[in-house]
């Protein structure tokens, strides 16, 4: 198995340390990552780089980042440079105050930060009581999020690495911690969970 990323480097969204971890996990795996490798073409049975190199392959996953919805970059509304609707921290199109985006679909301006859903759950207050005070001519909220933010990577074997602000960490007892949070997050929409919310 092989991970092939055009990007500098392998999750480059990532600090050295956590590169480091994730990339000695990979090698136990024996999953093989090149960084800075464009492809080609892809066929049956072969993967082809743009330097001629070329792979055997049985399956190709093509797994791309979030992309910038068409109705928004061809609305005529200001996007930064992906397609994503320009904001302000009050979550505002820049050009239309009456406009509001946040999470995948929209980039803060004075304060954009990467595409991770981990943002788009923290604005959901803010856009909500937003919303509610455009609506009824109210003050609005401005929502800047933490830079810094949790992520989990299970790397197999009930182990995962743990990134948070230049801190990583790693282990079984990540692996749990991330196997807690993501089935109480599944749990909030079960039907029963629904049922009750009703």
């Amino acid at each position: 198995m092989r991970v092939l990323t055009d990007a500098r480097a392998i999750v480059p969204e990532y600090g050295a340390a956590v590169r480091g971890r994730l990339l000695r996990w990979a090698a136990r795996r024996n999953v093989g990552t090149h960084a800075g490798s464009s492809v080609a073409e892809v066929g049956a049975g072969f993967l082809c780089l743009k330097d001629n190199i070329e792979f055997a392959t049985d399956a190709t996953f093509w797994v791309a980042g979030a992309a910038a919805p068409e109705f928004i970059r061809d609305s005529g509304f200001p996007t930064d440079e992906r397609g994503f609707l320009a904001v302000n921290d009050f979550m505002q199109a820049v050009s239309h105050p009456e406009v509001f985006g946040a999470g995948d679909c929209a980039t803060s301006v004075q304060n954009p930060r990467p595409k991770a859903g981990v943002f788009a759950v923290r604005a959901g207050p803010a856009l909500a009581a937003n919303l509610f005070a455009a609506l009824h001519g109210g003050p609005q909220e401005r929502h800047v999020s933490s830079r810094r933010f949790l992520a989990l990577i299970s790397c197999g074997g009930r182990r995962a690495v743990g990134a948070y602000g230049s801190l990583s960490f790693e282990g079984g007892w990540v692996w749990r911690w991330k196997d807690r949070i993501d089935r109480q997050f599944v749990a909030k929409y079960s039907p029963e969970a629904l049922a009750r919310a009703r």
